[in-house]
């Protein structure tokens, strides 16, 4: 009978309609000026052989221009954050597609994948470009940080997190975890305290 969906309390719930069960799929993530979609399994596939998610279907429906790379990068938060990860990389992709110069989601897959120790390289390669488009952002000097210190650069790697400490707003514990780590494996202890 097709599926419902409806929010409560900042939980997206969607649910079978003919037996009334919910599960919730995502907590909305604030991001200014990018509509919030979730991941949901695909409703059918298309001439290209895609397999399109219930909301690309509706927002193809109600308004194409949604499919944007807002679109495509908060589904991929939304399903990285489901655990998800095939999934999410695939709507990054599509967001990096649709906007190559799209620092967010050229620093949130260089980062998952840094996290995960996978395409290392290339996350490497995701996280120059976001630095590039924005040397000042703390949070894509940390992403470019790890993903050195997972290709066993932790020299490098320090270099870009003490720019990240040094530009961020206010102190990230991500960011302090990340540089301990390094000074760690640098034999600075008492540094990494």
């Amino acid at each position: 009978l097709g599926d419902a969906t409806n929010i409560t309390g900042g939980i997206r719930y969607t649910s079978d309609v003919a037996s009334g069960v919910g599960a919730p799929l995502r907590i909305f993530f604030d991001t200014p000026n990018v509509p919030r979609y979730s991941c949901s399994n695909p409703a059918f596939v298309l001439d290209s052989g895609v397999a399109p998610t219930s909301a690309e279907i509706i927002a193809k429906a109600s308004d194409p221009q949604r499919l944007n790379e807002g679109f495509y990068f908060q589904f991929g938060i939304a399903c990285e954050r489901k655990g998800s990860f095939v999934e999410a990389a695939q709507h990054f992709q599509k967001a990096i597609e649709l906007k190559p110069d799209f620092a967010p989601a050229l620093n949130y897959l260089g980062y998952m994948w840094a996290e995960r120790g996978e395409n290392l390289h290339e996350a490497r390669r995701l996280i120059e470009r976001a630095v590039k488009l924005d040397p000042k952002n703390a949070a894509y000097l940390d992403s470019l940080g790890w993903v050195l210190f997972k290709l066993n650069k932790p020299h490098e790697a320090l270099d870009y997190l003490l720019k990240a400490v040094e530009y961020s707003d206010e102190p990230d514990a991500t960011l302090y975890d990340h540089l301990g780590d390094i000074y760690a494996t640098l034999n600075q202890r008492d540094k990494a305290e």
